[in-house]
């Protein structure tokens, strides 16, 4: 499944909300300034990790001072620690970033019933609500 965050809409769509979007091996990779405080770089769930010597140019050029890398499903965590560390005298790492757990996907072509029972309390109030506004 291609990730959305990784489509030229969603990246259509960053820079509406002025961010920078550069690709590096066929991966969006997304980067904002904020004034004097630097800015951040945001890797959302790559196919591949970028390449460091391109990323690190990126860096330097726009004097980027964090970077926020959220890794797909089935990552490989070593392959992930050895990048971060390759790219870690660079820039600021963050330590906690948004996990792929975070995202919960739904089949939305199954008969919509059993979607809003598995839903939480809230979700469900919600399709309940678009429901009647129909």
């Amino acid at each position: 499944m291609t990730e959305p965050q990784q489509s030229a809409l969603f990246a259509k769509y960053m820079e509406s909300l002025h961010w920078s979007v550069v690709q590096i091996n066929g991966v969006y990779i997304y980067f904002r300034r904020f004034g004097v405080f630097g800015g951040i770089i945001k890797i959302h769930r790559p196919h591949v990790l970028p390449d460091i010597k391109q990323l690190i140019s990126i860096i330097k050029e726009h004097k980027l001072t964090t970077l926020v890398i959220e890794p797909k499903e089935k990552q490989d965590q070593k392959e992930l620690n050895t990048w971060c560390r390759s790219i870690a005298t660079y820039i600021r790492i963050n330590k906690s970033p948004y996990l792929p757990t975070k995202t919960t996907r739904i089949d939305i072509t199954r008969d919509e019933d059993p979607v809003v029972f598995r839903s939480k309390t809230q979700g469900r109030a919600k399709s309940n609500q678009t429901r009647r506004d129909r």
